[in-house]
């Protein structure tokens, strides 16, 4: 599959990375960014989330969020997706 096509299917879409603020988690939202799509960071290290998606969406010009996570906790997979049943997942606007 050729870069162009993945960017033409990753348009307008939207993707939620676990573990993405460092290693093959942070290339694996690089890689999504460049190719058009939206980006949400969940991270258990909340700060370095943040950072990874100020510089990912510098660099790519997509639109990256970081968001803390704890994929250990179904309640923190749903604030970070934004579900109406996580406390304050009205806070997870983006």
């Amino acid at each position: 599959m050729t870069r162009r096509r993945i960017s033409a299917t990753m348009r307008g879409r939207t993707v939620a990375i676990t573990g993405g603020a460092r290693g093959i988690g942070r290339a694996t939202a690089v890689a999504f960014a460049a190719s058009g799509a939206d980006v949400a960071i969940g991270d258990l290290d909340a700060e370095l989330a943040e950072k990874s998606a100020r510089e990912i969406a510098n660099a790519s010009g997509a639109h990256v969020v970081g968001l803390p996570l704890d994929v250990t906790d179904p309640d923190s997979f749903a604030q970070m997706l934004g579900e109406p049943s996580a406390p304050s997942a009205s806070s997870t606007s983006w």
